[in-house]
C-alpha cells in the first residue's frame, strides 16, 4: 500500500461521518453521507466539496436563527 493510499483510508475513516456511511467493500473508500468517493477524488476536489458543505450548513444556520 502507498504512502497516499494509507492516507486516503484514514481520511476515509476518520473525516468525521457516522462509521454506518462509510462503504468499503471490494477496496472502494466510499462515503453516502458526505457523497465523497476517497479512492478516486483529488485532494482539490475533496477539499472543494468539505468547503460547500460547510458553507452550505453555516448559510442554513443563518437562514434559521
Amino acid at each position: 500500500m502507498t504512502t497516499e493510499e494509507k492516507l486516503r483510508k484514514l481520511l476515509w475513516l476518520r473525516h468525521g461521518c457516522p462509521v454506518s456511511s462509510l462503504y468499503g467493500d471490494d477496496g472502494e473508500m466510499q462515503c453516502s453521507a458526505c457523497l465523497i468517493d476517497f479512492k478516486r477524488a483529488d485532494p482539490d476536489k475533496i477539499q472543494a466539496i468539505w468547503e460547500k458543505q460547510s458553507i452550505d450548513y453555516l448559510l442554513t444556520q443563518h437562514a434559521s436563527g
